[in-house]
């Protein structure tokens, strides 16, 4: 039975290979890679694994390397903050690669960006201004329900060929306004969310907008 079993593998995976010289069978000795299964040492020749390389698989490498090399800017001055207390069962770095590749998939550039995803209400009528007096105000005339005059506001603005500028944060909603001095230019893009804290901790946010220029 034993020598039928050993036949049936040779012809299944390759050959097999009595414990002696080898002991237990594993990794790659030359062309032949060595393995145990079911128990029996067994051998089969390598087969070097297929990579296309698609410009379609090129394009999508480069997408990952973009949405990488953005989180490890941001990750001290956003990622720690906002998204590690809200990541389950992984970093909040992770999770903004997740959502980001998860928003462009299957596309192969970064047309959205993602931040925060949450249930907070934000102020209404947000906009910017540039030039010589460069803010981000909102209107606190009328609060939506579930937002409050004592939460925060976060700013975050990127250049017109997304790469990360500048964030603000800790100004609370009454403030009505983030000023930026002259700092934001026409091309520039301009993010904005609301949170909460309880203690030095972020404990909600609302989904970052894409703020428009003042009308």
């Amino acid at each position: 039975m034993l020598i039928l079993l050993k036949l049936l593998t040779m012809l299944c995976i390759g050959a097999v290979l009595d414990n002696g010289i080898f002991g237990k069978a594993k990794n790659k000795l030359g062309n032949v890679v060595l393995f145990v299964w079911k128990g029996i040492n067994a051998a089969r020749s390598y087969v070097v694994p297929k990579n296309p390389d698609t410009e379609s698989q090129k394009a999508q490498r480069n997408l990952m390397k973009q949405m990488v090399s953005y989180a490890q800017i941001v990750l001290i001055p956003f990622i720690h903050k906002y998204l590690n207390p809200f990541a389950v069962k992984m970093s909040g770095y992770n999770l903004f690669i997740q959502r980001n590749r998860n928003a462009n998939f299957p596309g192969t550039t970064w047309n959205k960006k993602v931040y925060t995803v949450g249930s907070m209400p934000l102020p209404l009528n947000i906009h910017w201004t540039y030039g010589s007096n460069c803010e981000v105000y909102w209107d606190i005339s009328g609060i939506p329900p579930g937002l409050s005059l004592n939460d925060y506001m976060c700013v975050i603005i990127n250049n017109s060929d997304g790469s990360f500028k500048k964030l603000k944060d800790n100004v609370i909603v009454a403030s009505s306004s983030i000023s930026f001095g002259s700092e934001l230019s026409e091309s520039d893009k301009v993010y904005a969310f609301s949170y909460r804290e309880s203690n030095g901790v972020v404990t909600n946010v609302a989904t970052t907008i894409e703020v428009e220029p003042a009308p």
